[in-house]
């Protein structure tokens, strides 16, 4: 520090040459060391230099410039003491690390102050004894008693040195020293100390000065500023300290002719006052003597000025009865709010009447002016009292809005509503007495649902702002309105229009229009609160019955019309996956239907939107106890909003959804848990599997703690008998209707129903070809696997499919859907494959698949009609359908081999099959007239099909077309043909006279 710098103080100035070159010597060395205290003992005020010349010019008010009261020496070492006198705030680096640090060499400083001063002596240029006086009275600058040091001390030859009176002294004086040298805002933002050092460097921050009064100088007259009660609390605390130090020293000046009577504290609370008369105002209108009475500790003549510059300000106004009140308007709410923000009665504020009468005014404007969104009723009570009960919502929507004021029209309701809790949630969490009311928490959890329920919407009509989407949207919208208005001429309908209001300065993408398309594009609603008013209104009334007038402003909710039917709506088996850590929940689907039990779980879900995703689970007839308390968990977890993400993957484990977590209502009673936790338990001592009961009752919970009660390795299989009484085996059908999506779609569509008892195969009308009439019949006895094949001319496939959806009995009535539909003579369009597969335990799986028809089958069918039976032949070996046909055919293309043998087939499987007859007609193409004699022969004893006259026109076309010529083995044939007859039963005598059975002779399926 330059000497420049330094305000030299009178009591300096008063000592010899030689005494001033000392100290200022002493001054250069010691600077560099006590800046290292504000470097270390960051939290605390100055204790540099600066601080030490600032206790030394208080010597000058103490003495009041009496110098002469003390002699030269004591005045040296006094000074040299007061330089030295918190040294001991230096630390060493090695005890910075030690627990409590500061606190430590805070509170023992004077002592380490006094040990530096000793083990430093030769260096700061003091002898011995020097060094040793130096020493005991800087420590004596705070805690010693200051008795415990000699009233005089004698020194040098006929000198003396009042050891005590020094102390004291020094001890005065840095108390005195509380002037805003000691730190400063600055410092104090930058160094963000811990609340109790804050309070030290506040009090400093607002003390005006100290000095001699200039009405008494007997006195000392210590001038502050408070703005608030905190600051008026802390200099009654610091005056305090500084009346007990002046209890310490007063018999001690006294007794050495210092003349000082007492310490007084005056205050400039203008501030104080005035925020003083914004809470009383807060509370009722009062008169200025009422005002008087209410704030006793203030002077009338504060009081009265702080008034006067109110009402001119124009922030509180006078009635006819000269009571004061706060005006009710926002500035005048925005001013008394900043005011006492930071105070403690703060909440005093919130909880007046001032602020219940004018807060709902207050946030209707900033809601509509800066969120473009109004709240009414009930849902506003709700937010006004969170607001009520927290200064930070309240300073946020009054000083901090960063809401970009040109999104124009945008409701922004959600931003709000988010803004509101999180204020109210740090408010509560540092003053848990905003919660106490449970009228709070009904209004943060009906704001918390209505974020949850629009947050979702609101980003999702943001993301459809970009210009490319509106840009789509606005082309699609022409068209349509177009089209409607045509439709609204001719119907004479009723209008109305509307005109719209926005800035220059608002965002384009934030107009109507734009909010429009973006939620035509987008599917979500949205409203408008602002800025919109009726031009034209044509016979159009409200509800009651009121009219809309031109210039009325006017209110509007755009709601675009929502398919019925979800964009994805689908039925999965699958399996529940959690990941704990990052709180997700993943369903992992079965796109095949195989492998169930490792997929013991039926999700049904329906997919509307990125906002709107409906789900549930099952369990199925495959899952066990475990799997039913785990869906039960997951549930409950659900309900709770446990889970941050839901996601759905295929088996191939990619994501083709994601969703935040639903709500689901549904609830479990406890005695559901602990019947299947006792299950388990059962299990893991069975070392079994075990199907659920019919019924979790309390019941159903005594016969398993009995039957765990009983249990041991000897019983197992009693016990497992007896378990198995609890279930009935009730037989279940479980049914998956499946519509597969386009070669493009990864994903089908499904629906899963399970039914009580199986569905009877006889029931479905079906007949059996005769070979296959043992296999039907076993088939029917066992319930074993079957494949139906249907078309549909009625219905397509999506529509087919939504029908079953609707229907309880979808497999019972696809049959008569069946019967009805393709009594149409529309061309075929729809596939259905019926797959029974075999019981397992008690439960079938049925699986009906819709597809659209592959448009060749029509084709087909226009070939069958025309007998075109050539063309069929590529349809028919591509579908391998229909081989009596393609036999035929081959017939037809002279491929007469191929023709035989698997006609030969088809025989094998249906030795009543009318192939026998193309047999015969391959034969004669061959020129084995004799074969084909005996081919047609069989045929016309075992065909149960209608073969007559079609088998002999045919036998006579084909000869024809070929220019073959009838000899007498193509007449017997001709003639064989001629006669219908009755089918022989497979169980007679052979036409040979062989005396077998004819399925054993001729009709041998092994000869084919």
């Amino acid at each position: 520090m330059d000497n420049a710098q330094i305000n030299v103080s009178g009591i300096r100035k008063s000592l010899n040459t030689q005494n001033k070159a000392k100290l200022d010597d002493l001054n250069r060395k010691i600077e560099p060391l006590l800046s290292r205290t504000s470097n270390l003992l960051t939290n605390y005020t100055e204790h540099t230099l600066k601080h030490s010349l600032g206790v030394e010019q208080v010597y000058d008010i103490i003495l009041d410039n009496n110098f002469d009261l003390l002699n030269e020496e004591e005045k040296y070492l006094l000074i040299a003491a007061t330089l030295l006198h918190d040294v001991g705030m230096v630390g060493r680096k090695e005890e910075l690390n030690e627990l409590g640090y500061e606190e430590y060499r805070r509170k023992g400083h004077h002592s380490f102050s006094k040990m530096v001063i000793k083990s430093e002596a030769a260096l700061l240029n003091f002898d011995r004894v020097e060094a040793n006086l130096i020493a005991d009275i800087a420590e004596a600058h705070r805690k010693i008693n200051l008795d415990s040091l000699e009233e005089h001390v004698p020194s040098g030859i006929g000198g003396s040195v009042r050891m005590r009176l020094l102390g004291a002294l020094i001890r005065f004086a840095d108390e005195l020293h509380i002037t805003n040298d000691r730190s400063s805002e600055l410092l104090v933002n930058v160094l963000s100390p811990d609340k109790f050092s804050m309070k030290h460097h506040k009090r400093h921050l607002d003390v005006v000065g100290v000095n001699r009064s200039i009405e008494n100088r007997k006195n000392i007259e210590i001038s502050a500023i408070i703005d608030d009660w905190e600051s008026e609390q802390l200099m009654q605390e610091m005056f305090q300290e500084i009346l007990n130090k002046f209890s310490e020293v007063k018999a001690i000046f006294d007794a050495n002719n210092i003349d000082l009577d007492k310490v007084e504290m005056k205050y400039r609370d203008e501030v104080l006052v005035t925020k003083e008369v914004y809470l009383e105002l807060s509370s009722c209108e009062r008169t200025l003597f009422e005002l008087h009475e209410k704030l006793q500790n203030r002077s009338n003549a504060t009081i009265n000025k702080v008034v006067s510059n109110l009402v001119e300000t124009s922030l509180i106004s006078i009635n006819d009865t000269e009571k004061y009140h706060l005006n009710s308007d926002g500035k005048t709410f925005k001013t008394v709010f900043n005011s006492l923000m930071q105070t403690e009665n703060i909440y005093k504020f919130i909880d007046s009447s001032y602020v219940t009468n004018n807060i709902g005014a207050i946030f209707d404007e900033i809601a509509l002016n800066i969120y473009s969104h109004r709240v009414f009723d009930g849902d506003r009570d709700d937010r006004l009292l969170l607001i009520k009960n927290s200064p930070i919502v309240l300073d946020h929507l009054l000083n901090m809005q960063e809401m970009d004021h040109t999104l124009g029209q945008l409701d922004r309701s959600v931003i709000l509503d988010l803004l509101i809790l999180n204020g109210y949630m740090q408010d509560v969490a540092v003053n848990p007495n905003l919660s106490k009311n449970d009228e709070s928490i009904f209004a943060m959890q009906n704001i918390q649902n209505n974020i949850h329920k629009h947050l979702g919407s609101f980003l999702r009509l943001i993301q459809h702002m970009d210009k490319k989407t509106l840009d789509e949207s606005q082309s699609r919208l022409t068209e349509s309105l177009e089209d409607q208005k045509k439709k609204d001429d001719e119907l004479k309908q009723p209008s109305i229009s509307f005109k719209s209001t926005s800035k220059a300065s608002d965002l384009p993408h934030t107009n109507l229009m734009s909010i429009y398309l973006a939620s035509a594009a987008s599917g979500e609603s949205f409203k408008i609160y602002k800025d919109i008013s009726v031009t034209e209104n044509q016979n159009i009334e409200l509800i009651d019955g009121e009219k809309l007038e031109a210039m009325d402003f006017v209110q509007l909710e755009f709601s675009p019309q929502q398919p019925d039917i979800p964009l994805l709506k689908n039925d999965f088996w699958c399996a529940i996956e959690e990941d704990n850590v990052n709180r997700s929940l993943y369903f992992k689907i079965n796109e095949k239907g195989q492998n169930l039990t490792e997929y013991p779980f039926i999700l049904k879900l329906s997919y509307y939107s990125q906002t709107k995703i409906n789900f549930n689970i099952e369990c199925t007839p495959f899952s066990n106890a475990s799997d039913y308390l785990k869906m039960i968990l997951t549930l409950e977890k659900i309900n709770a909003l446990d889970y941050r993400r839901v996601y759905f993957k295929d088996s191939e484990d990619k994501v083709f959804l994601t969703s935040s977590c639903p709500k689901i209502n549904k609830s479990f009673n406890g005695i559901e848990k602990d019947i299947l936790n006792k299950i388990i338990e059962l299990e893991g001592k069975l070392e079994k599997s075990l199907p659920l009961p019919d019924e979790l009752n309390h019941n159903v919970s005594l016969k398993l703690d009995k039957l765990l009660q009983e249990i041991d390795e000897s019983n197992s299989i009693h016990i497992l008998k007896k378990y198995e009484e609890l279930n009935s085996r009730a037989k279940l059908t479980l049914l998956e209707i499946e519509l597969p999506g386009s070669t493009e779609e990864k994903h089908f569509r499904r629906i899963i129903t399970q039914s009580q008892g199986w569905i009877k195969y006889k029931s479905l009308g079906i007949k059996a070809l005769s070979s296959q009439s043992s296999e039907w019949n076993q088939a029917v006895k066992d319930q074993s696997s079957i494949k139906l094949r249907m078309h549909f001319r009625k219905y397509s496939s999506e529509e087919l499919f939504s029908k079953l959806m609707t229907e309880n009995s979808a497999l019972i009535k696809i049959f008569g859907i069946h019967r009805e539909a393709n009594l149409s003579e529309e061309r075929l369009r729809t596939f259905v494959e019926i797959d029974f597969e075999s019981a397992v335990d008690n439960v079938q799986k049925v699986k009906i698949k819709i597809e659209e028809i592959d448009d060749r089958w029509n084709d087909i069918e226009e070939l069958y009609d025309t007998h075109d039976y050539v063309k069929l032949i590529p349809y028919l070996e591509e579908f391998k359908i229909d081989e009596t046909t393609l036999a035929y055919a081959y017939v037809l293309v002279e491929r007469f081999d191929e023709a035989i043998r698997l006609a030969k087939k088809v025989v094998q499987d249906d030795m009543k099959s009318v192939a026998h007859m193309t047999i015969g007609l391959a034969y004669v193409g061959k020129g084995d007239y004799k074969a084909a004699y005996d081919s047609y022969f069989l045929g016309t004893r075992v065909c149960s099909h209608p073969w007559y006259p079609y088998a002999r026109d045919n036998f006579i076309n084909f000869l024809q077309v070929r220019g073959i010529k009838l000899n007498d083995d193509l007449r017997d044939i001709e003639k064989l043909l001629s006669t219908e007859r009755s089918p022989q039963s497979l169980n007679s005598k052979c036409y040979c006279n062989s005396k077998k059975k004819l399925k054993k002779c001729h009709a041998n399926i092994s000869n084919f």
